[in-house]
């Protein structure tokens, strides 16, 4: 499953339109599934659980 152009805020306030992705592993059911967030030139901004209660934030850019 994705779905394209979920926009998300990060807690520095900083707004990125995202391409959602839902990842999991097959051979390790409970595991549990997570959604990963790509921006654009960026890559991935966030990365939660499916409950949502724990995420992972990007916190600084470091441009090449």
């Amino acid at each position: 499953m994705s779905e394209k152009d979920v926009t998300i805020t990060l807690s520095d306030g900083s707004q990125y339109q995202t391409l959602k992705i839902k990842d999991w592993n097959p051979l390790s059911p409970d595991a549990g599934v997570e959604y990963k967030y790509f921006a654009p030139g960026i890559g991935m901004v966030r990365e939660e659980n499916e409950a949502g209660d724990e995420q992972i934030d990007l916190i600084e850019r470091i441009a090449p």
